[in-house]
């Protein structure tokens, strides 16, 4: 039941004067379209950036009420968190069956436990999954659009999926399947809900995304007339106010539910007038009470996985070490198991994740679903990029560039091994850097296999940034998860690959405070000398291995102190612990 005032009175109006004004116009109408995008099995509510499902549904419930709405999504639903990856996509459906989608195009991910398991989704699932350009073998795989009658309007939704696909996933999830050309596809829809269908309002769901690579939403826009709203996803992007491209709104959200989008389409005697596009955040949900039946429902999911989550899938002979300040500050088993699988799954010359990315440690014994779900719990996936040389050089500086300081930016790697000047001018602080053996040619390229935060430009990787996608996988965890399995039981193994050089560490820290670094042959013993500003007078610490930490000369006792935050001192310890610094003076006379 419509609740406008406007339309009640013009219903009056046309019931009791049809026959004084037989041309009055019919009023203006506005449709509003809630979307979604990306949304990588982010089922919950948070409690402080992920809106949830069930204050969703809740929310277009409510506007249902005194609004002609539509409910849609743009790809990658079924596929991200472990709530969906531990079930291949599966324990999304009873969620979002509860929250009354109109349609959703499949995303690229959605394919990633295989198009015969997205099959077995497309079924399940009570709303349409539509894409025009999925075929296998000559045969479309979807029904190319849906239409939807919304009040006195016809509104036709099709759906395009990325291309991209092709390589966006595992070879083995798609074989035999075809992603057709965009703009054909597309052109072609547009003619059939306009001349077959004589529809409204046309919307395009796009899993293509903006503003990287040969397939993107508002290259379809440019090239296809016809199309009043595109829906994005692919890219994550946050469009606020979307972007205009022709006649074209273009419209995306985000991603993790993290924004819900909000279109307003106005009509004036069903021809559009106007569009405005918005973006709903957290607090816009503060007051929606969540629908009880979705959060039964996710509970319901995740007791269920309780018992999937103490699966056994392998065995440690050894403790793999993911704690948090071991993976920030240097390289562990876990991080080199990691990177090894990734390299076994991609082929890749070289593999590299970040340190922050890796939560927890897996202690020796069974390794169950459970340890791999806290290892990586944010449904990264696994990305080939293929980059300059000396692009991957200044990565595995900018990585290692604080060490021995936490940071979540520490590269985990395989493929490659270099040497770490500690504390050494930037310029000089990665040298002797190899792949598989060779020195790297800072003019070739390789490829670099990486986590799709890291090749966003995540924690500051921005040198991979520019480089477009090669191919894209599934997530790290699955990655480990498969070459855990596929090894039975592993070691803990452990080899260098970064070589750390800790000269430059004290030089680097003792110079910046004003000491220059004087070492003496024939004593074997490094100097630390500083003048006095005022006086003029010198003062000298004397450190040699395996003596007493220092010694003071000039009776300036405070030199020593000065040193309680180079790295190889633990911040908060007393200037006594400088003795932890023989293992640096060592490598001092060992060059020397």
């Amino acid at each position: 039941m419509k609740k406008r005032i406007s339309r009640l009175l013009t219903s009056v109006m046309v019931i009791t004067s049809i026959f004084t004004y037989p041309g009055f116009a019919q009023e203006k109408e506005t449709l509003t379209i809630i979307h979604t995008n990306d949304t990588h099995a982010n089922v919950s509510d948070d409690g402080k950036a992920v809106i949830g499902f069930a204050k969703l549904d809740s929310y277009v419930e409510n506007l249902r009420k005194s609004e002609d709405v539509l409910l849609v999504d743009a790809g990658d639903m079924f596929q991200g968190l472990p709530f969906a990856n531990l079930e291949k996509g599966n324990s999304v459906i009873p969620v979002v069956n509860l929250v009354g989608y109109d349609a959703m195009v499949p995303g690229n991910h959605e394919f990633d436990f295989g198009a015969d398991n997205l099959m077995e989704i497309y079924k399940k699932i009570n709303f349409p999954m539509v894409s025009a350009n999925v075929y296998k073998g000559g045969t479309q795989v979807f029904p190319s659009y849906v239409v939807k009658n919304v009040g006195d309007l016809k509104v036709g939704i099709f759906g395009i999926t990325t291309p991209e696909t092709l390589f966006k996933t595992h070879p083995n999830n798609i074989k035999g399947y075809e992603f057709a050309d965009m703009i054909a596809n597309a052109s072609k829809s547009v003619k059939d809900l306009k001349e077959k269908e004589n529809v409204d309002v046309v919307i395009m769901l796009a899993h293509l995304g903006l503003y990287e690579g040969d397939y993107t939403s508002d290259k379809v826009a440019e090239a296809v007339d016809g199309i009043d709203l595109i829906i994005d996803g692919h890219s994550h992007t946050a469009l606020p106010e979307g972007l205009m491209v022709g006649d074209t709104l273009i419209a995306s959200a985000n991603t993790a539910l993290k924004n819900v989008g909000k279109v307003e389409i106005t009509l004036d005697n069903n021809k559009v007038t106007d569009k405005k596009a918005s973006l709903l955040a957290y607090s816009d949900f503060a007051a929606v009470e969540p629908k009880a039946e979705i959060l039964a429902a996710i509970a319901n999911v995740s007791t269920a996985q309780d018992a999937v989550l103490s699966k056994v899938v392998g065995k440690t002979s050894a403790k793999l070490n993911g704690e948090r300040t071991a993976a920030r500050t240097g390289e562990t088993n876990l991080g080199q198991l990691a990177t090894n699988a990734m390299i076994d799954l991609t082929g890749a010359d070289v593999a590299i994740t970040n340190g922050g990315g890796i939560r927890a440690s897996i202690e020796t014994g069974d390794i169950t679903m459970k340890d791999l779900v806290t290892v990586f719990p944010f449904g990264n996936t696994v990305m080939v990029k293929e980059i300059k040389g000396s692009d991957l050089a200044a990565a595995l500086a900018h990585g290692a560039g604080d060490y021995p300081v936490e940071k979540g930016a520490f590269p985990h790697v395989a493929g490659v091994t270099f040497t770490l000047n500690a504390g050494a001018e930037p310029a000089n602080r990665i040298t002797d850097v190899k792949v598989n053996g060779q020195l790297l040619d800072m003019n070739k390229t390789y490829s670099v296999v990486t986590n799709d935060f890291m090749a966003a430009g995540g924690d500051g990787y921005e040198m991979f940034k520019p480089y477009p996608v090669a191919k894209e996988y599934n997530t790290l965890m699955d990655t480990l998860l498969a070459y855990i399995a596929q090894e039975g039981e592993v070691n803990g193994e452990f080899e260098t690959r970064m070589n750390v050089n800790n000269i430059g560490e004290l030089r680097y820290f003792a110079e910046a405070r004003g000491f220059k670094v004087v070492f003496d042959a024939k004593t074997k013993a490094v100097n630390l000398m500083k003048t006095d500003a005022e006086t003029g007078a010198g003062s000298k610490i004397q450190l040699k291995v395996n003596e007493k930490a220092y010694t003071a000369v000039d009776s300036d006792s405070n030199i020593a102190s000065e040193f309680m935050y180079v790295p190889a001192i633990k911040a908060g310890k007393t200037w006594v612990d400088i003795k932890e610094l023989n293992n640096v003076i060592e490598a001092l006379n060992k060059a020397a």
